[in-house]
């Protein structure tokens, strides 16, 4: 399958779509709005965008660690995750006790 052969099954009738959705409003989610980055951050995707365009963050890894720990800030809890590389700077709500890292040793 050629790219324009792509571009026509995939990509324009959900583009015409929007277009015209647009007109009357149109709502969305957090983690709808995380898989759109995620997948438009992907070097593959045609005319990929860098995730760091996006908000503060820094690659399509984070969007969704970003998200839970901004969920876990607003419900008073924490978010546990393998990734010692959160940033609490992602989300300005969080504080210290929010993110709970969980070593790999």
């Amino acid at each position: 399958m050629t790219n324009e052969q792509i571009d026509q099954l995939l990509h324009r009738p959900p583009s015409r779509w929007l277009e015209r959705q647009l007109e009357h409003g149109c709502a969305t989610c957090p983690i709808t709005k995380n898989g759109v980055v995620r997948i438009m951050a992907q070097p593959a995707y045609p005319n990929a965008q860098p995730a760091a365009l996006v908000d503060r963050l820094l690659g399509p890894g984070q969007i969704t660690d970003a998200y839970l720990l901004a969920l876990a800030a607003s419900q008073g809890s924490c978010f546990s995750s393998f990734d010692q590389r959160i940033s609490l700077d992602l989300v300005p709500s969080a504080n210290a006790d929010h993110p709970c890292l969980i070593p790999f040793a």
